[in-house]
């Protein structure tokens, strides 16, 4: 299973976020059969030279957010790349119905290929922020992505950003 995550250059403590990728890099490599992907928005540096040492590929990419408004601070440049998960499977050839994506703060103590494998849901899977019956206020940090169907409601949901995202 792909594995996604999304880094932003400009981040306010973006070598910080290197470090942790490089946690989570190293745990999904020892203890997962997961293939991991980076989303990067910036330049070519010790960052992206890591990556592909350890053979991990990184798409560069900026959110299409950025042609809507430039009122997205970097953080959000770099957390709203995980919409662009679809259009890069596409785009690199990728026919994979599920992915994982998360955030850069997570480490793999175990496989978890098995379990997620036995979901399918209809557009993704996300968990509670904090109260397990609130399903208002999820977290976007660890999602299961059902690839086709996001693609397909992607025309939609790039609509409603562009009315309704200042």
């Amino acid at each position: 299973m792909r594995w996604f995550f999304a880094l932003n250059e400009n981040s306010p403590g973006f070598w910080d976020y290197v470090n942790l990728v490089q946690v989570a890099v190293h745990s999904a490599r020892q203890r997962t059969t997961l293939d991991p992907v980076c989303i990067y928005d910036g330049e070519e540096n010790a960052f992206t030279a890591w990556l592909r040492a350890a053979n991990v590929p990184v798409i560069r990419r900026s959110t299409f957010l950025g042609e809507i408004t430039l009122q997205l601070t970097p953080i959000a440049r770099g957390a709203y790349l995980r919409l662009e998960v679809p259009r890069i499977c596409r785009e690199q050839g990728w026919r994979d119905e599920y992915v994982l994506y998360t955030d850069c703060d997570v480490m793999f103590q175990q496989d978890p290929v098995p379990t997620l494998r036995a979901l399918r849901p209809r557009f993704l899977a996300v968990a509670p922020e904090g109260d397990r019956s609130d399903m208002e206020k999820f977290n976007s940090g660890v999602m299961l992505i059902n690839v086709p169907a996001w693609e397909a409601e992607l025309p939609a949901l790039t609509d409603t950003f562009r009315h309704h995202l200042d």
